[in-house]
């Protein structure tokens, strides 16, 4: 399997670090090459969101080009704050062109908007449905009752 973006956001290096670290972990036995992105900011999810709508595209925007640029196809964002930001805002480059080239000509590196953003769920089901995950279960869940 080729190498997939990691965008770990603010959240995952600051107070959520073991969520971090427990998705590298995963993903690393499941043997899905992670490769966080050079250089990443944040997403502006809590701050810019809220604040100043150019910002709140362009913040992640910026996290989008630098994976694009580096070649990536695809990019796994774990905190669902940052990965609706991502979306959002990869939508917004899409439709708004005038938008889309307002904030291109301030990125060193060019959002295309081309890249396939992720959740972890996305990606557990792709491992589902490919039989990657059965294969490396450890003990079958069968007869648990859920509570």
């Amino acid at each position: 399997m080729s190498p997939i973006a990691y965008y770990p956001g603010c959240s995952l290096r600051q107070s959520s670090l073991f969520y971090d670290e427990q998705t590298r972990t995963i993903f690393q036995h499941l043997q899905i090459p992670l490769m966080e992105i050079e250089d990443w900011s944040c997403c502006g999810a809590t701050s810019a969101g809220k604040m100043d709508e150019f910002m709140a595209i362009a913040m992640p925007a910026r996290n989008i080009g630098i994976a694009e640029y580096s070649g990536y196809k695809e990019m796994l964002i774990p905190c669902s704050a940052c990965y609706s930001r991502t979306i959002v805002a990869k939508q917004k480059m899409l439709e708004d062109k005038t938008l889309s080239n307002e904030i291109n000509t301030t990125l060193a590196r060019k959002v295309k908007a081309e890249i396939q953003i992720l959740s972890i769920l996305d990606l557990l089901i792709r491992c589902h449905d490919s039989g990657i995950l059965s294969e490396k279960l450890v003990k079958p869940l069968k007869g648990l009752k859920a509570v």
